[in-house]
């Protein structure tokens, strides 16, 4: 695989330690580490938080994206993909269970990438209802023949070069905390100007009847930001507060529902604020106000060592997700190993694109186009290596611990066999990394 690839297959240190933890859990805290923050990490007390809203946007079909700091953004890619691979593993150690074959719940809208939101918008009296739920295997579990024969799982060697951390991660910081802490500041003397921010209900109706996902109270809108269709935020430009407007437009031709693409749709909308958000002066009360720390001083050097540690754990688990591929490469698999992989390979395709049609109202494809901008051929390509590498990583597990003899205690065991088969595997990926050098290269 090319640099590019080794970035996005690279896995964090809780995804080869972690293989117990559920895919809910991780998804979870994938969507939560977007918002992050240093000072959140180290455990500060910001009084407000960053405004943000959930739009689609209208480009790409793909959930808009908040302010973040760099810590955050390499936070949130890191354990976006730690889901992505964790939920490879949980799919294949849940292989035995009853596949229940959801379906998308109604929180999703009408699959709406533009106004719809898959729950109420953050800020609504009704935040919480309507939460999804996170899909089960898309597809039927299925048994494989495979055979393994181990290669060399012991004594392996493996570089690693931890990232230094920057001014540039720094001054990202202080511009992200200064984010949280702006300050909102009316408008009642003019009419919505591009750039404004307007707190709105509407109501979207399609050939008079009120559609699943195209309505919301209480909802934060940036005018400008493209989060919603053509013509929605520019025919809020010159009105005021309090006003009421209906606008008649269309989703666009290739739109991702295609029970919505192309079709005309009217929005009745209520403005009930406007305002702006002003940024103050970055000073040491102003920290000290709204964090743990003092000073501006105080607060750098704990962001430094944050990003530090996070560098540190990034490193260690880029180094393990090595050894993992040495190891994999080392081994030879016969029998349906091919079949296999084609099978989780087609799971993931389904599975990802029912998540994503739940929180976002888009499928797998167009999210990694969003997020990561890639083509259709990369995206099938990341599939097909995460689920050859998962596929074969779950049977060179299960070969080790045969090799080994490994057992759970009683202590150990659970009454959920699928526990305890993941607490096994956990112990033959420990003697992996208990019997490996790790070299760590810091510049």
């Amino acid at each position: 695989m090319d640099n590019e690839k080794e970035l996005l297959t690279g896995t964090d240190i809780d995804t080869v330690e972690s293989v117990t933890e559920t895919a809910g859990e991780v998804t979870e805290a994938g969507e939560n580490a977007a918002a992050e923050t240093v000072e959140e990490a180290v455990e500060t007390t910001a009084a407000d938080e960053n405004p943000e809203t959930a739009p689609k946007t209208k480009d790409n079909n793909a959930p808009a994206q908040g302010n973040k700091t760099l810590f955050g953004v390499v936070i949130a890619l890191g354990i976006v993909i730690v889901a992505l691979l964790v939920l490879f593993i949980v799919l294949l150690l849940n292989r035995d269970e009853k596949d229940k074959n959801p379906t998308p719940t109604d929180t999703d809208a009408a699959n709406n990438q533009t106004v719809t939101v898959e729950a109420d918008p953050i800020g609504s009296e009704g935040e919480g209802e309507g939460t999804t739920v996170l899909p089960t295997q898309a597809i039927a579990p299925k048994e494989f023949n495979v055979s393994v024969k181990l290669g060399t799982y012991k004594g392996l060697t493996t570089d690693c070069e931890v990232p230094p951390v920057t001014e540039d991660d720094i001054e990202n910081e202080l511009k992200y905390f200064l984010s949280t802490v702006k300050e909102k500041s009316p408008v009642t003397d003019r009419e919505v100007q591009n750039g404004d921010f307007v707190l709105i209900d509407f109501v979207g109706t399609m050939d008079g009847e009120v559609f699943d996902g195209g309505s919301a109270t209480g909802y934060e809108l940036e005018i400008g930001s493209h989060s919603f269709i053509d013509g929605f935020e520019s025919g809020l430009i010159g009105k005021k507060q309090g006003d009421s407007i209906s606008l008649d437009l269309s989703f666009p031709e290739n739109y991702g529902n295609a029970e919505l693409a192309g079709k005309p749709v009217n929005f009745m909308v209520n403005i009930n604020e406007i305002y702006t958000y002003v940024t103050p002066e970055l000073t040491d009360e102003l920290v000290a106000a709204n964090t743990s720390f003092a000073s501006i001083e105080e607060y750098k050097e704990a962001a430094r060592k944050e990003f530090a540690k996070y560098n540190e754990e990034y490193a260690d688990s880029m180094a393990k997700d090595d050894l993992i591929k040495q190891v994999i490469e080392s081994s030879e698999f016969t029998g349906e190993i091919s079949e296999e992989v084609a099978y989780e390979e087609e799971s993931a395709l389904q599975y990802y694109d029912l998540l994503m049609q739940q929180y976002y109202g888009i499928d797998g494809l167009t999210y990694f186009q969003y997020a990561y901008g890639f083509t259709e051929e990369e995206y099938k390509l990341f599939i097909h290596e995460q689920s050859e590498f998962q596929v074969k990583y779950v049977h060179i597990l299960d070969e080790i611990v045969k090799a080994e003899g490994l057992t759970l205690t009683e202590e150990e065991k659970s009454e959920d066999e699928n526990e305890n088969l993941e607490a096994i595997r956990q112990k033959a990926e420990n003697i992996i990394f208990d019997n490996a050098t790790i070299n760590k290269i810091t510049k």
